[in-house]
């Protein structure tokens, strides 16, 4: 399942794009799931979605594994 996530910081160009392949992916029944979080287009930000993005994309065996 498509999961789409974006920042609500200062590159507007990043939301916007992503608020308009959101709506465009429900209107065609597509099935998605979209978040969005406060931050920016950065590492810094991304770091506390990242976990929840592996999560929705990754079999729980896949992330249950210890090295």
């Amino acid at each position: 399942r498509l999961f789409l996530t974006w920042g609500t910081g200062r590159r507007d160009f990043v939301r916007e794009g992503s608020e308009h392949l959101h709506a465009h992916l429900t209107e065609r029944g597509v099935a998605h799931e979209a978040e969005a979080f406060d931050g920016g287009h950065n590492w810094v930000s991304w770091r506390a979605v990242i976990p929840a993005a592996l999560r929705r994309q990754l079999p729980s065996s896949a992330l249950n594994h210890e090295h």
